[in-house]
């Protein structure tokens, strides 16, 4: 159960990554 909490955590942290960075390039472009 730990390695699935594990997974999930890092596949958040991926995607608020992700989103932060299209984020930046939108602002950057404007």
């Amino acid at each position: 159960m730990g390695e699935n909490s594990s997974k999930l955590v890092v596949d958040a942290l991926s995607l608020a990554i992700y989103f932060a960075a299209t984020t930046a390039v939108q602002n950057t472009r404007i």
